[in-house]
């Protein structure tokens, strides 16, 4: 899991940490769960209806008009003035970005875009995620694990189901299945 720590007053991030039980001073601070996709540079915090909430970052790709070649990719909040004969700006939300694979994007001439990303690779970038979300519960089914009975059954149900997450199935309906209780 991935957490950031938020300044109330300011609401920009302080930090950005694994630790779920990390020490803060929650009078200043609140503490955030995030994707694990998150960054520092693609994420801000907005207030509504007087709660912290994150608000993913436009992020911007700038493209060669005549190569159709992306140049750049930048956030809205590194946004720079561009030639608008040579350069066309798309934007993008960071979801659309992590579906589509940011190195696999090409654009046709009217700049609608697509993914040359194939099934394997997307495969691929599934079984990775897997495997690191099975590594982060390792020390749950050890010899000398501290987990009851009942907690050890769910996370070897949990582990199964991960592993067998590719099976079967289209990556684009890949759906992760929900950890069986905090940890």
């Amino acid at each position: 899991m991935l957490f950031v720590i938020v300044d109330k007053n300011t609401l920009q991030i302080n930090k950005m940490t694994r630790d779920e039980y990390e020490v803060y001073d929650a009078s200043l601070y609140e503490k955030i769960q995030v994707d694990e996709y998150d960054t520092i540079s693609n994420i801000k915090f907005v207030r509504e209806l007087g709660k912290i909430v994150k608000k993913e970052l436009t992020i911007y790709a700038l493209v060669d008009r005549k190569t159709l070649k992306i140049i750049e990719f930048i956030n809205e909040n590194e946004y720079k003035y561009h030639d608008d004969n040579v350069v066309k700006r798309v934007s993008f939300s960071i979801s659309e970005i992590k579906r589509l694979g940011m190195k696999s994007l090409k654009f046709n001439p009217d700049f609608t875009y697509y993914s040359d990303l194939s099934e394997h690779e997307s495969f691929d970038r599934i079984r990775m995620k897997r495997n690191l979300l099975i590594s982060e519960t390792d020390w749950m089914v050890s010899v000398d694990s501290p987990l009851s009975d009942d907690k050890l059954h769910l996370i070897k149900t949990y582990r199964q189901k991960l592993r067998d997450i590719t099976s079967n199935i289209h990556p684009d309906d890949v759906i992760f299945p929900e950890k069986p209780f905090k940890f």
